[in-house]
């Protein structure tokens, strides 16, 4: 492959890993705990209300979700600059060409 291909290749891979690891695909709703009912003893920072014991736990999944995006789209990073790297590091395409140039 040339370079025509190869940085190409890179850049997209490059995006989609910065992509995974700052971007989540999934926000949970908060659902605030009614008064009187039992609450996970978490309160939201936006509404300021206790949430609940099952929104707690639908946070924790996705935080916990969101750290494995983080991970892969770290993994699609390091292959974008080895791919890049690859791409910068390849010769030209020069052939040795026969004669005294060529001869040691």
């Amino acid at each position: 492959m040339n370079r025509r291909v190869l940085l190409p290749v890179a850049g997209l891979l490059l995006v989609v890993g910065l992509f995974l690891i700052f971007f989540p695909f999934n926000q949970v709703d908060v659902v605030c705990a009614r008064p009187g009912e039992v609450s996970s003893g978490f309160v939201d920072d936006d509404s300021g209300c206790p949430i609940t014991i099952e929104s707690y736990e639908q946070i924790a999944d996705e935080e916990a979700r969101f750290k494995v995006e983080r991970v892969a789209g770290l993994g699609v990073v390091v292959a974008a600059l080895a791919v890049g790297g690859m791409a910068l590091t390849r010769g030209g395409g020069r052939r040795k060409t026969s004669g005294p140039a060529a001869v040691s």
